[in-house]
């Protein structure tokens, strides 16, 4: 598939230029891979679906507002889902979705930049490349997302326990770790926790240790549970 790719470079100097009235120029992306390019239909889709979620919202909120946190509960499905056949390496490509974040710059503004309405570069993919809001977004439907449940998983859990414990995590990126540790952490769909944020934190650390030893890719459903339950249990009390 042929997409549109921007490095970071070009993007925080392109993103400066934005901000000071510019327009997004064609020659500032190079295309990359082969066959059929990705249809602009699929963006428009994309555009008008999360607009749509945006109007729910209010015009400002801060970069680390609840809200924010409930938009992107809501706009990882759409993401996810018109992504859902891409070709594996346009998707695995960082400079792909810096430069989806900068074609929807008004809404990565909106939603991390504050009243100032100026977002981090991070969340454009400039600097750290995974906190890419687009990206993000992308991630938590993939991960969050099973044939059984659909995305009900990916509904669960607040931007902090999502950013912190899973995309920052080496284990972050295996399906069946995570869905262990979401069901067991929201028993029932939405924030309520079971465990408080001192305990997770050492949960996690407990994770990233076994981790080193074990693959967690070659656990089944009940045995990643197992094993959740068990270094939780090592962790100490979480209430």
């Amino acid at each position: 598939m042929k997409y549109r790719a921007i490095s970071a470079d070009r993007a925080s100097t392109l993103l400066d230029e934005l901000r000071a009235g510019g327009e997004m120029d064609d020659d500032a992306a190079a295309t990359r891979g082969e066959g059929k390019e990705l249809s602009k239909s699929v963006l428009e889709g994309i555009q008008k679906q999360l607009a749509k979620i945006k109007s729910k919202f209010a015009s400002v909120i801060g970069a680390r507002d609840p809200e924010g946190g409930l938009f992107e509960r809501q706009a990882c499905i759409v993401v996810h889902e018109a992504l859902a056949d891409a070709d594996p390496q346009m998707l695995a490509d960082y400079d792909f979705w810096t430069w989806i974040a900068l074609e929807f710059r008004e809404l990565v503004e909106w939603r991390h930049g504050g009243k100032e309405g100026i977002a981090h570069p991070a969340n454009f993919g400039i600097g750290k490349r995974d906190d890419n809001l687009f990206y993000r977004l992308w991630l938590r439907g993939e991960i969050g997302h099973s044939e059984e449940a659909r995305y009900e998983l990916a509904g669960r859990g607040d931007q902090d326990f999502w950013r912190s414990h899973i995309f920052r995590q080496d284990y972050g990126k295996c399906r069946t770790l995570v869905h262990a540790f979401l069901s067991l952490q929201f028993p029932t769909p939405g924030d309520k926790a079971r465990w408080n944020t001192d305990h997770v934190r050492k949960l996690a650390k407990r994770l990233r240790r076994v981790n080193a030893t074990l693959i967690f890719e070659s656990l089944d459903d009940d045995g990643a549970k197992t094993l959740v339950e068990r270094e939780a249990i090592a962790a100490g009390s979480g209430k």
